[in-house]
């Protein structure tokens, strides 16, 4: 007491007013930043025990500093009685924000809501607010806060968050001694009656000590014992070795482990490594994949029972046969027999006539249709043509896709590319049907005689040299390598050129849900919603994994805070973007009954590339014996001016463009042996029907130039139930309609919204994807997307 400099007898309201007036600590003080630190230095697999401690030690001084001169004593400065205060607002605009509190309560509680605001007038409490309806406690203003969110939040319980200010204004009207009938809501009840909110201030601040010196004697202790409470000393030994860049057995396989190990005399047996390693996911991500393995045997039941077609790509040859650009092949699974139609183009009304030539010329139909996933077969036109024709269509969710007609065109090619070298031709379109001919009359090695020999009469022996061992064979003999409920990763070898050094393995995690005895066997995953994936994996494109911590991989941390006693972050997941992103909730949503979700409020900026890394650009002058790639900078280009220069060469006596006026349209003009090619949305915006096209020839594109794509936004949802659209069926929330000029930012309301079936009952992340009307994700360039959607009991007038 002897350096105090004057003592001052305040009363607690003065104190609680002093303190409540004192700066908020912001998220990027020092403290935090040190808190971080010390978690890092813990956690690090990297550094030994001895390093880890000297670390934690050095930042733990530096934060024991920090956080004494953050909870410094008050510096109070005593003033007279005539000190400024904060102007709550005149009469006027108190009475309005008052009306608008009492109005926005439900009915039964508008009596309670007047009293509240009535006994908060009658006390000098130092409770009020502005004019804009902000919450004022001791002359301090609460940014954010709100007395009508205030209010109905005391006035009842609500699913809502809590509002911004409701610690300071619990804590005002217990001074005030505000009755229990005027405080609905339970929960605020028992905060005003026990001082719940002053003690989470008290609390946060000793559990942060409390864990950090928790931690650093359990650190200790752990470094005494060799970590005997968390690690054992196989983890510890194969940890230290395994996370080492200098060890030679370093980020390797069981083998260089073993080895190591055995150096080192010790006793690892390859079943340990290996259940270790399924807990890294350094390597279980990056474990190599096989990708040639046995698969199932396409079994049909006889001639025309499945048919299986593709479509080849030959435009390179275009202008050699009069224009045509693809072939569309044919073939029956058990005869073997093929056909092929010559195309010019993949739209829906020549792949309808090609098909439909093939169905007349032997007065053959197949009962049903197996092709790859492309949109050639998948638009609604031919859809509805095989719909018809009663054929059944299915597609494949491999990626060996149609492996016997794939393997079909490969004989086919072989045929054509021996005739071009023999007579020095690249014209194919008048022989086409004599290699067909000459195939069909062929001896097949698979199936004992030559496709156009195999009838109804002798289907059966056929079938018998097909797939007599396979059935006969005892399919028990293969046992099932994962059980029901094993977690799994798998393989990522639909992505087509994948560098063997990236992940080859998803980095979600799945559950076996089904096994089905094959030869060999196959099985089926669900997700961690629960949700079924599509599609059956074989064993090698499955790899078991220990996921025991429950821990996931996040990109960063953009803000904390402090709720109920604890810190929550708000963080961005790995691999999310402005297009596709994953939420994860404050807390999981679990329904019961039937619930109906839909999109009502959208905000999006309206930035976005019109020309974005995917789009490519080539080019020849000595047809085709060398090809130019032009480097393209992903922009928005809003004028023609813009696509000219984009699209100019060295070549300019050879390649020219021309925009004509009054039709928008862009004529492509080439001198002999010029070629250019387009890819990706540059190929769309320019007017061409195809998002790959190879131009050999003078052309006016059918479609005027478009550089304000795209039109509409496709607004996917994860949990919704696919809907049908055109010819597939998929979990599409809205479709938005781009009105604005671009550069704004746009929020639209929707009034009327379009409710879809919620799928799941029980779901902590939604994930949302937005895409152009072709599937393309949309390239924003900036800011974020950010929806809110609106869940309803079906058959239920009210909203929730």
């Amino acid at each position: 007491m002897e350096h105090t400099k004057k003592l001052v007898l305040v009363s607690p309201e003065a104190l609680d007013r002093a303190r409540g007036s004192r700066p908020q600590p912001l998220e990027g003080t020092k403290v935090k930043e040190l808190e971080d630190q010390l978690s890092a230095v813990l956690n690090d697999p990297l550094l030994d025990d001895a390093t880890k401690m000297k670390r934690y030690s050095g930042v733990l001084q530096r934060y024991t500093v920090y956080h004494a001169k953050a909870n410094e004593p008050l510096k109070v400065r005593v003033q007279p009685e005539t000190s400024s205060r904060v102007q709550p607002g005149d009469t006027l605009q108190k009475r309005t924000i008052e009306r608008d509190v009492i109005d926005s309560v439900p009915s039964a509680f508008k009596s309670k809501a007047t009293q509240l605001l009535g006994k908060i007038a009658s006390y000098d409490s130092g409770l009020d607010w502005t004019d804009r309806g902000e919450l004022i406690v001791n002359d301090r203003v609460i940014k954010g806060s709100h007395m009508v969110d205030l209010a109905n939040d005391m006035m009842r319980k609500r699913k809502s968050a809590t509002p911004v200010g409701m610690d300071e204004f619990t804590k005002a009207l217990a001074r005030i001694n505000t009755p229990r009938e005027l405080i609905g809501n339970p929960d605020r009840w028992k905060e005003c009656a026990s001082g719940t909110t002053q003690w989470i201030v008290y609390q946060r601040t000793v559990s942060r000590w409390i864990s950090h010196y928790a931690n650093l004697f359990v650190y200790l202790l752990a470094v005494g014992v060799r970590y005997v409470f968390r690690m054992s000393p196989m983890d510890t030994y194969l940890s230290n070795l395994y996370y080492d860049p200098s060890h030679p057995a370093a980020f390797g396989g069981v083998g260089a482990i073993r080895r190591a190990a055995k150096q080192d005399k010790r006793n690892i047996s390859d079943k340990k490594i290996t259940e270790w390693l399924q807990g890294r996911d350094a390597y279980t991500l990056h474990k190599p994949l096989r990708k040639t393995f046995q698969r199932n045997k396409v079994i049909v039941s006889g001639i025309d029972s499945q048919w299986q077609a593709d479509l080849v790509d030959v435009s390179a040859f275009a202008k050699q046969n009069k224009g045509y650009r693809y072939i569309l092949t044919c073939i029956d699974i058990l005869s073997k027999f093929a056909w092929a139609r010559a195309l010019k183009d993949k739209t829906s009304r020549s792949v309808i006539g090609a098909f439909r030539s093939i169905l007349k010329e032997q007065n053959r139909k197949p009962q049903t249709l197996y092709t790859d996933k492309g949109k050639e077969f998948l638009n609604q036109p031919f859809q509805t043509f095989l719909r018809d024709k009663n054929i059944h269509f299915f597609t494949t969710n491999n990626e060996t896709k149609a492996s016997v007609v794939e393997r079909f065109n490969r004989t086919l090619k072989t045929k054509m590319w021996r005739y071009f070298t023999a007579n020095g031709t690249r014209r194919y379109v008048d022989v086409l049907q004599k290699f067909l001919a000459g195939y069909n009359q062929n001896h097949h090695r698979s199936i004992g005689m030559a496709p156009k020999d195999v009838d109804e009469y002798c289907q059966e022996e056929v079938w018998q040299r097909l797939y007599g061992n396979v059935v006969t064979k005892d399919v028990a003999e293969h046992r099932f390598k994962f059980s029901l409920g094993d977690t799994v990763r798998i393989s990522m070898a639909t992505r087509p050129f994948r560098k063997g050094y990236l992940p080859q393995w998803t980095d979600e995690v799945f559950t076996v849900a089904g096994r089905i005895r094959r030869t060999p066997p196959v099985y089926r995953l669900k997700d961690y919603g629960g949700e079924m994936v599509e599609g059956t994996f074989y064993e090698q494109e499955m790899q078991r994994v220990s996921k025991e911590d429950q821990t996931y991989r996040i990109e960063k941390i953009i803000r904390r805070r402090n709720r109920n006693g604890r810190t929550e972050y708000f963080v961005k997941w790995k691999d999310n973007t402005v297009t596709r992103y994953r939420v994860k909730l404050a807390q999981p949503i679990s329904l019961e009954g039937q619930w109906e979700v839909g999109l009502a409020e959208i905000i999006y900026p309206h930035q976005w590339y019109n020309v974005d890394e995917e789009c490519e650009y080539s080019y020849t002058v000595n047809g085709g014996q060398q090809w130019w790639r032009k480097h393209i900078d992903p922009g928005y280009y809003g004028s023609m001016k813009d696509i000219f220069e984009l699209l100019e060469t060295n070549y300019l006596e050879h390649i020219k463009y021309v925009l004509h006026d009054k039709t928008r349209k862009l004529e492509i003009r080439l001198e002999e042996g010029a070629h250019v090619k387009f890819k990706g949305r540059l190929a769309d915006m320019l007017g061409f029907q195809t998002e790959a096209p190879i131009v050999t020839q003078n052309i006016t594109l059918d479609r005027p130039v478009d550089l304000r794509q795209p039109h509409n936004l496709f607004v996917y949802c994860d949990i919704v139930e696919p809907c049908a659209v055109g010819h597939t069926r998929v979990p599409l929330l809205r479709v938005v309609n781009v009105k604005q000029k671009y550069g704004e930012d746009v929020s639209m309301i929707f009034t009327n919204i379009h409710y879809h079936t919620v799928k799941q009952k029980y779901f902590d992340t939604i994930e949302m994807d937005i895409r152009d009307g072709v599937g393309r994700k949309v390239p924003f360039s900036r800011g974020n997307v950010i929806v809110t959607l609106h869940f309803r009991l079906k058959k239920a007038s009210q909203f929730v």
